[in-house]
C-alpha cells in the first residue's frame, strides 16, 4: 500500500515538473512611441509633419528619415512598435502666434514601454538683447524702430513691405536697448529704422540664438 502512495506522489511531483518545463515566458522586444505638439498655454498644434530620424551610428549632419506622421487634432502622432533604441524627432515649422519654431529633441525607446513625449514648441527659444548707440557719439539710440526678419525672408524693401514678414517688432528703450524671446536655430536678420520717416538706418547680417540661451549683440547706427 506504502508503495502505491508513493508512486502516486511521485507521479505527481513529475507531472508538475513536466509543466513548468513547458511554460513559455514572452518577454516584449519593442516599445510603442507617440508625441504630442502644443503651444505655451498646453493647446494642441495640428497638422505638423513630425519626422522620426534613426540615430544609428550616431547623430549624422543629415539623419535618416525612417518614418514621418502628421499630428492630429489633437496634436498627436503614433509611431508605434519600435526596437529599443534612442530617436531623433524634428517637426517641420510649428507656428505659434504665426512664428514658426524649429523643433529638435531626442526620446529613448524601451521595450516593453509605450512612450509619449509631450512637445511645448515655444521652449524651443532663446533671448536676444540688443543694445543700439550712435556711431559718432556712442550715445544710446533711443526710440528706434527695430525688426527681427527670417533670413530667408529678407529683401532689400521699404519698411512697409519688411514690416509684413518681420516676425519680431520693438522700439529701443532710453537706454537704446530691447530685447526679444526668438525661437533657436533659426536665422533673423536686424532692421532698425526711423519710426517717423520709416528711413532705414542699417541692417544687420543674421544671427542665431541657441535654446534657453541668452545672446547680447551691440551695434551702431549712422545717428548723431
Amino acid at each position: 500500500m506504502n508503495r502505491i502512495i508513493l508512486s502516486i506522489f511521485l507521479l505527481a511531483i513529475f507531472a508538475s515538473c513536466k509543466k513548468t518545463t513547458n511554460m513559455k515566458i514572452s518577454v516584449p522586444t519593442t516599445g510603442k512611441l507617440t508625441c504630442q505638439l502644443v503651444d505655451e498655454s498646453g493647446k494642441a498644434i495640428p497638422g505638423v509633419n513630425v519626422n522620426l530620424h534613426d540615430l544609428f551610428g550616431g547623430l549624422k549632419s543629415d539623419p535618416v528619415v525612417i518614418d514621418k506622421k502628421v499630428t492630429n487634432q489633437n496634436g498627436l502622432v503614433d509611431f508605434g512598435e519600435l526596437n529599443p533604441a534612442t530617436y531623433y524627432i524634428t517637426a517641420d515649422s510649428p507656428k505659434v502666434n504665426n512664428v514658426a519654431y524649429i523643433v529638435k529633441d531626442y526620446i529613448q525607446v524601451r521595450a516593453g514601454d509605450k512612450s509619449q513625449k509631450t512637445i511645448k514648441v515655444t521652449d524651443y527659444s532663446g533671448t536676444i538683447s540688443f543694445t543700439f548707440a550712435s556711431y559718432y557719439t556712442d550715445k544710446p539710440a533711443k526710440n528706434i524702430g527695430i525688426l527681427l526678419i527670417p533670413f530667408s525672408k529678407f529683401t532689400s524693401q521699404p519698411i512697409s513691405v519688411m514690416s509684413k514678414v518681420a516676425e519680431f517688432k520693438g522700439t529701443t528703450s532710453s537706454t537704446g536697448e530691447l530685447s526679444f524671446r526668438i525661437p533657436s536655430d533659426k536665422s533673423y536678420m536686424v532692421l532698425a529704422y526711423n519710426l517717423a520717416t520709416e528711413r532705414i538706418y542699417e541692417y544687420y547680417m543674421n544671427f542665431s540664438v541657441n535654446t534657453n540661451e541668452n545672446k547680447s549683440l551691440y551695434y551702431g547706427l549712422p545717428i548723431w
